[in-house]
């Protein structure tokens, strides 16, 4: 990837593979004002959501930084948009860097659910962790949360998606 490239381009060039773009990506562009936003903003389109979800990802955990709340708020309305399996785990794994605002609590909640049964172990793992994020920031998810970890928990025999509902129930019990 070029410096010519816009970066709307330089995101939707990217394989899902080699990191050393993203990382050179996010190395020069991490420290701008706005990068969070601008990544936030990138989510929403299909062609580079992949990408920018990786960066931010990246650049929150870089940083061990939480997002405002307006971006928080953004990517949450985001989360619909999200279709291809590496954003939706990028976003279930920057969860816990997130301000869930009571308004926004159930719009978090209705896209992790369906995600309790993905095909695939990170993104079931990281869904079951997000229901707990959820829950542990608005107490009305709480038990309905409990329940279905418990649940999890006896059907799992994936270990990484064990491992998450475990950190899930310690997270809601302590």
């Amino acid at each position: 990837m070029t410096d010519t490239l816009t970066l709307t381009e330089q995101l939707a060039q990217w394989n899902r593979r080699a990191t050393a773009p993203m990382h050179a990506l996010n190395r020069s562009m991490g420290n701008s004002e706005g990068w969070a936003t601008t990544l936030v903003a990138a989510c929403a389109d299909p062609k580079t959501q992949s990408a920018a979800s990786w960066l931010l990802l990246q650049h929150l955990a870089a940083d061990d930084a939480v997002l405002s709340g307006a971006d928080s708020s953004a990517l949450i309305g985001h989360l619909t948009m999200l279709s291809a399996w590496d954003a939706q785990l990028h976003a279930l794994q920057i969860l816990p860097k997130l301000v869930i605002a009571a308004d926004k609590a159930d719009a978090v909640n209705s896209f992790v659910m369906p995600l309790l049964a993905s095909n695939r172990k990170l993104v079931r793992a990281w869904a079951n962790y997000g229901l707990a994020m959820v829950a542990a920031q608005h107490d009305r998810f709480k038990a309905g949360a409990l329940t279905t970890l418990g649940e999890a928990l006896e059907r799992e025999t994936t270990g990484s998606v064990r491992v998450r509902v475990k950190r899930g129930i310690a997270l809601l019990t302590s």
